[in-house]
């Protein structure tokens, strides 16, 4: 919490972190969540839209004609995320930080129409949403995420019966494709209740953001490094999939150009060691660049025109294979 406090105060960026609820009020075995997902069994890009909708209405004329229909739906776009739920004539717009992932703005809406749900004393309510990750969240006992906590609290505590419905987006059905549209206007509507508070795993990702790009900026500025000259981004390199510890010691040793080969001197209080062949300072960029006894194994790294080239990530497989041709990886 310091760290996030701390980063937030240096980055200028204030959020809330959601109320966490990992242990239920009421035990788990006590109520049960109930998720409808008969229509998965329908690929909306196989079957005829007309099929879905005609389901979806057979489904709720049977089992919930007597059940408030709400619909929620969210979305996310370059200029902001947003959430909403319609029940009836009710329409609820919502507007989540810039940051809020797809998923966390899918439970939000979700949970509101939970929460209208209860302060309304609906008795029996249907929350329809096209977010099938968010629903499945709910069917777990101990989910992860925040939001989803809070909605099972509610439905363990609740009198009323609250039950879910899953149902593919973009298919016709007329409730998904209002609150679509409405769940677009919430993100720039004036009329929507703005909500500045975040699932810790967004928030834990927004902070890894601003840390690596703090991290970034300060080896943009970062002079006198040899590694820098190899290295431009603080991005993570691959490794080879079957290297060996000495493979990976050699390139490492080579890339931050400090190895005992080339600098065993400063131990020993000695002049720093030259080339015999060029009689030049011994150093892992002469080596791999310039040294004319090795002209021949330089083809292994690709007849390199610079130290990035020779040493950067797209000659990995090559590093260590080109030193113990030189016959001097024992040697770094």
């Amino acid at each position: 919490m310091e760290t996030y406090t701390r980063i937030c105060k240096e980055s200028n960026f204030h959020l809330n972190i959601e109320v966490s609820s990992p242990f239920l009020t009421t035990p788990f075995w006590l109520y049960s969540t109930q998720v409808h997902t008969q229509l998965s069994n329908f690929n909306k890009n196989f079957n005829p839209h007309s099929i879905i909708t005609s389901n979806f209405n057979d489904i709720i004329n049977s089992d919930f004609h007597d059940f408030n229909l709400i619909y929620t739906d969210a979305s996310k776009n370059i200029t902001g995320t947003g959430c909403a739920f319609i029940s009836g004539s009710v329409k609820k717009l919502y507007k989540l930080p810039t940051e809020a992932s797809i998923f966390t703005a899918e439970i939000t809406a979700i949970k509101e129409a939970t929460i209208y749900v209860e302060s309304t004393h609906i008795k029996k309510a249907l929350i329809i949403s096209d977010s099938l990750s968010a629903l499945t969240s709910l069917l777990s006992p101990n989910p992860s995420n925040e939001i989803s906590q809070q909605i099972i609290n509610i439905i363990a505590n609740s009198k009323n019966t609250i039950e879910f419905m899953w149902v593919p987006s973009h298919t016709g059905i007329k409730g998904n494709e209002e609150v679509d549209l409405l769940a677009n206007q919430a993100i720039s509507s004036t009329e929507s209740t703005v909500i500045n508070s975040l699932p810790y795993k967004d928030l834990s990702r927004i902070i890894n953001l601003i840390s690596n790009k703090q991290w970034q900026t300060q080896w943009d500025h970062t002079s006198d490094n040899k590694l820098k000259n190899i290295k431009k981004t603080i991005q993570k390199w691959r490794s080879p999939i079957n290297t060996t510890r000495k493979a990976d010691i050699v390139t490492t040793r080579a890339r931050i150009g400090h190895t005992h080969l080339t600098h065993s001197f400063l131990f020993n209080h000695d002049e720093h060691p030259t080339c015999h062949q060029c009689d030049l300072p011994l150093t892992i960029e002469h080596l791999t660049l310039s040294c004319t006894k090795y002209n021949h194994e330089r083809s292994i790294l690709n007849f390199p025109s610079n130290i990035e080239e020779a040493l950067g990530e797209t000659n990995t497989d090559a590093i260590f294979n080109f030193f113990n041709a030189i016959k001097v990886s024992n040697l770094l």
